[in-house]
């Protein structure tokens, strides 16, 4: 369920509740908007102190050769960061770096 539809959710139960006077609507319009701003504050907050670092191994490369490279996650927070996506949108064939990591704190 994305943002939009739980947002959606939260107006009707909250219109709802006030036309209908059922409390039970009242307590899923405020159960939506806590957790809208929890996962607000959550993905606002869950990647600061993190950076990527990506040095490839060669200037340049010709056609035939291998192209290597070094990637290097760090995290300067206290806590770790767990399924951290890396994509990587190159078109090289046969590069597959994307991949999820653990950075700990």
């Amino acid at each position: 369920m994305n943002a939009f539809k739980l947002f959606l959710l939260l107006i009707a139960a909250f219109i709802l509740g006030r036309t209908t006077g059922w409390p039970v609507l009242d307590h899923v319009a405020l159960a939506a908007l806590a957790i809208l701003l929890f996962t607000w504050l959550w993905s606002r907050f869950s990647l600061r102190g993190v950076s990527l670092w990506r040095a490839p191994a060669a200037e340049r490369a010709q056609v035939g050769q291998t192209i290597g490279e070094a990637f290097e996650a760090r995290n300067t927070g206290r806590l770790a960061k767990l399924w951290i996506e890396i994509d990587d949108q190159s078109t090289l064939p046969g590069h597959a770096v994307s991949r999820v990591v653990h950075v700990p704190g």
